[in-house]
């Protein structure tokens, strides 16, 4: 059993590259096609601008990242509400992964870095560093679920 911040950490780390059920592993198998596939449950969604279509696999990974900035931006302002920064946006998968990459390494060594006492400093909406990372790995696991069932549709569709 580590400190809390290494046990934090350790479950954050999982999120991305354990064996099984990885986020870093499910978007390595996915292919550009399969990125851009809009089931027809989402057809008709409003698009934000300069986004990909909602409810893509394209889609899941810019927003990924977008959490893992805007979150690393709360961190390093609180108590203030940081401001709204440009969020990384992505032409293609393989863009938007290396966004995800950074953004989540700058995320990660930014909890790594805060010494143990600031976990429990409240940002501006009361939430603390150590709830928002503990936060990160269920966010993951839903997106990497969401971006799993997007390739079934997509391999088992009807042309």
């Amino acid at each position: 059993m580590g400190t809390r911040k290494e046990e934090l950490l350790g479950a954050f780390d999982d999120s991305w590259r354990y064996s099984w059920e990885s986020l870093d592993k499910r978007l390595e198998e996915v292919t550009p096609e399969e990125a851009l596939y809009q089931h027809p449950m989402h057809a008709g969604l409003p698009v934000e601008a300069e986004h990909p279509p909602e409810g893509t696999i394209l889609w899941n990974v810019v927003h990924l990242a977008n959490v893992y900035k805007w979150y690393l931006g709360v961190i390093e302002a609180r108590p203030q509400k940081p401001e709204i920064a440009d969020l990384p946006l992505a032409g293609s998968l393989e863009e938007a992964r290396e966004n995800l990459k950074v953004w989540r390494k700058k995320y990660r060594d930014c909890i790594a870095a805060l010494p143990d006492e600031a976990l429990d400093e409240p940002h501006f909406d009361g939430r603390t560093p150590l709830l928002i990372t503990r936060m990160m790995p269920r966010h993951d696991a839903w997106h990497t679920a969401f971006i799993t069932l997007m390739r079934r549709l997509y391999r088992t569709r009807t042309p």
